[in-house]
């Protein structure tokens, strides 16, 4: 069915790093734009669906995207590093968000 199969694994992995990225980003901007986090809110019913609903379709764009413009590369496409990329990416956005609400904490409080 897929002819690289590899090619769809590294595109998954981008595009899941992609979303995870995203998901940092919008949870930030809705803390200090209250209009972006009423948008998802008045949107998709609460602010954490719209996130994911967005999220979801930037995985399936970035997915997409990737796998048909690289299907047909002579290129070596590195899972590990594809892998390794998503790791280090949850891990810096779980840190992020982590030290933001911390500080958001300590300074509103």
């Amino acid at each position: 069915m897929f002819r690289n199969r590899n090619c769809l694994i590294v595109s998954v992995l981008y595009g899941a790093f992609s979303a995870a990225i995203f998901i940092v980003l919008l949870t930030i901007g809705g803390e200090q734009f209250p209009t972006l986090k009423g948008f998802l809110k008045d949107t998709h019913y609460h602010h954490w669906i719209g996130k994911g609903i967005w999220a979801g379709i930037l995985f399936i764009v970035v997915t997409i995207a990737l796998y048909v413009y690289k299907r047909d590369s002579d290129s070596s496409l590195d899972i590990a590093k594809a892998t390794r990329l998503l790791s280090y990416g949850l891990i810096f956005g779980t840190v992020i968000l982590f030290a933001f609400f911390t500080y958001e904490y300590i300074a509103h409080h």
